[in-house]
């Protein structure tokens, strides 16, 4: 069954640009090996991320992002079948923006039900990034974008 998963984790504060990048690298290679796709969010201080893919893949993909110590105080903000991806073309699209700190902060202490309407916004923003890639107009998250994302935690 294809489902849908994000989390949101910190950072851990010795982690450097150039880690990260290396991170992505090796989620590309083990995502395309098992049909995974998604795309990663870094705020600075959190990572955010979508995956998409069958159950026993994404169960793996989790046990590995949850051992990794480039990550720390892991939430996992949602679980939910799905009909089709939303990033089919990606195995793992990768963005940085700082404007998002804030918000992606406070999706730690959210309670449940703002957190389902703020998980579904960061998925559209999300996707909207992966869009303006792929058709070579990468997105800059606006400030407005990040506290319209940002009311919705109410």
């Amino acid at each position: 069954m294809l489902q849908r998963v994000i989390y949101v984790s910190r950072v851990r504060d010795d982690v450097s640009a150039v880690s990260i990048e290396r991170i992505v690298g090796s989620a590309r290679v083990w995502n395309r090996r098992h049909d995974i796709t998604g795309w990663l969010c870094c705020t600075g201080r959190h990572f955010i991320q979508v995956l998409e893919g069958n159950e026993d893949a994404l169960r793996q993909c989790l046990e590995r992002i949850w051992r990794d110590p480039n990550h720390e105080q892991r939430r996992l903000m949602q679980v939910r079948p799905l009909p089709r991806r939303s990033f089919d073309e990606w195995d793992m699209g990768y963005v940085r923006s700082l404007d998002l700190e804030d918000t992606v902060a406070e999706l730690f202490e959210a309670p449940r039900a703002a957190v389902a309407e703020a998980t579904e916004a960061v998925h559209d923003l999300l996707v909207r990034a992966s869009h303006s890639e792929r058709d070579g107009r990468p997105l800059s998250f606006s400030r407005e974008g990040a506290l319209g994302l940002h009311a919705s935690l109410g």
